[in-house]
């Protein structure tokens, strides 16, 4: 079974009603060395389902908004027990929408000293990509993620709320 999500962004009124031009190529394999699996951890959007949700203050140029989970919290899969307790990061998708201004993800290793995983100083709304490493970079249960998404929200009237639309907010890191 396969989902397949696109996100389609629909600024002019003149593009509703056109077909969708997607196309998808996939190779399968019957078995792989090693399994891998796609997170999209998200602490602002997380806090939706609370009460009352995070929210982002309206009028100020530089709002911060920080999250942090350990390594072992990013798969379902790391609970079972005999899975492994180690992993490889290839890659992360920084994601936020218009009043998204920077974004970092650094690691606080159990063992080790702090790393940067991933800065994105300038966000760009329209320039939304996944980052590879030339090398994956090693990740142990136990080690901690941090993130921070800074935001301009002079533009904003009301407090902006986060969720899945582009006047919302998200401080979404995949991975």
């Amino acid at each position: 079974e396969l989902v397949v999500q696109v996100h389609y962004s629909m600024p002019s009124v003149d593009l509703r009603g056109q077909s969708d031009q997607t196309t998808l190529r996939l190779r399968t394999a019957t078995t792989v060395e090693r399994e891998a699996f796609f997170a999209v951890p998200d602490k602002f959007i997380e806090s939706m389902y609370s009460l009352p949700p995070d929210t982002l203050p309206a009028g100020r140029e530089s709002v911060d908004y920080d999250w942090e989970m350990r390594v072992e919290e990013l798969s379902f899969s790391a609970y079972q027990e005999g899975y492994p307790q180690k992993y490889r990061l290839w890659g992360v998708l920084p994601h936020m929408h218009q009043y998204g201004r920077s974004m970092s993800l650094t690691i606080d290793p159990a063992k080790g000293k702090k790393a940067c995983l991933a800065e994105v100083k300038t966000w760009d709304f329209n320039w939304q990509r996944a980052y590879f490493y030339e090398e994956p970079i090693e990740l142990e249960a136990g080690d901690l993620l941090k993130v921070r998404c800074t935001y301009d929200t002079t533009d904003a009237d009301d407090d902006v709320a986060p969720g899945w639309g582009t006047g919302n907010e998200m401080c979404l890191v995949g991975m």
